[in-house]
């Protein structure tokens, strides 16, 4: 697909919403949000190097003269290198001369915002979560790349599953996940690394894989999600090898009950925190307790954006959301059993993009 009209259509969008909240200068520092504007697949969370300023319905892109932008960036905004004789402070300068600027105050550092305040001498003020908000409901373009992010996951979750051997370590695991994901084009980041849990691991939620190795009873939960042009899927599977006892069949069961009972929450009143109390009470009735993580949690640009299916999330899902379900139970010092799929809600149609 060309990025062009998608780029095009998410930028006039947003200086509408802008006009419409009289912000005149809005300089967008987060990584994720320059990625989703300019159509880039990966922008650096440890170097200043780009971002984006929105003025008078005009966009510019700021960004480091020792990095090369992608041809398409060219057409859809003007392009300005920085430099030591031409930092950025200067360059705002110039650009929003003595408006007010509105940024993403919770990204800057505080010697970035008061080397801002003092070389700008103007006001600065949080920018409102309008693209956070324009994130929730993806386009076209954006629906494409989780679905090939997500079929590729499924497979190499399927492939993974099917190769566990006795004797394998989580270590071993993992770094099978991220080859069999790099093998199709996909990639996995430090950030998001495989989670490779065996035994009693299973029931720390964030384990770190180690070397504890697959015996022939082994429970085994894996949770990874690989990436395609930024994009990222997020699937949770849990075996058990050999015979399952009775207890392991009852929190499976139990597990699969809470994720179906979020499905048609989602599906009747698409509420968050409707949907992360349906799963909830599912769990108590079924004889467990309330599981230490949300219900769910938007996905994208990031492994987890909003919206967030907890307690606290009243405002509906959009259309064309994309987002995960991963009940689980964890029994420590025994096991723990996580379900997790990316799915996706578009024209009130439930559809798992992990399969």
């Amino acid at each position: 697909m060309d990025l062009k009209p998608f780029l095009h259509a998410r930028l006039h969008a947003l200086h509408k919403d802008l006009r419409s909240k009289r912000i005149d200068c809005y300089l967008v520092t987060k990584p994720a949000h320059i990625q989703y504007l300019l159509g880039l697949d990966s922008v650096s969370h440890f170097h200043r190097e780009i971002f984006v300023l929105l003025r008078h319905s005009k966009t510019f892109v700021l960004h480091s003269a020792l990095m090369a932008l992608p041809d398409h960036v060219a057409n859809i905004a003007g392009c300005l290198s920085l430099s030591s004789a031409a930092p950025l402070t200067a360059t705002l300068k110039t650009i929003a001369g003595g408006n007010t600027l509105h940024t993403d105050l919770d990204n800057l550092t505080v010697t970035e915002y008061q080397q801002l305040a003092s070389k700008l001498g103007t006001s600065i003020k949080e920018a409102p979560p309008i693209i956070d908000d324009s994130r929730q409901s993806k386009d076209r373009l954006e629906i494409h790349y989780l679905r090939q992010s997500s079929r590729i996951t499924g497979q190499v979750m399927a492939k993974a599953l099917k190769n566990l051997k006795i004797g394998s370590t989580e270590l071993e695991i993992k770094n099978h996940i991220i080859s069999l994901c790099r093998e199709r084009g996909a990639d996995i980041t430090p950030e998001f690394e495989p989670i490779v849990a065996i035994g009693s691991h299973s029931a720390i939620p964030h384990h770190q894989a180690g070397s504890r190795k697959v015996s022939r009873q082994s429970v085994v939960l894996i949770d990874f999600g690989c990436q395609v042009h930024g994009y990222w899927a997020d699937m949770t599977r849990t075996i058990k090898l050999g015979r399952p006892d009775r207890l392991f069949i009852k929190v499976e069961n139990a597990v699969k009950l809470s994720y179906q009972a979020a499905l048609r929450s989602i599906l009747e009143v698409r509420n968050p925190a409707l949907a992360d109390q349906a799963a909830t009470d599912s769990l108590v009735d079924s004889g467990f307790t309330a599981m230490p993580h949300t219900t769910g949690h938007g996905i994208g640009l990031q492994v987890h954006e909003p919206p967030s299916l907890n307690r606290l999330g009243a405002v509906p899902l959009t259309n064309s959301a994309v987002f995960t379900i991963e009940p689980g139970i964890y029994l420590p010092g025994k096991f723990g059993i996580r379900l997790e799929n990316t799915l996706s809600l578009i024209n009130g149609k439930l559809s798992t993009l992990t399969v």
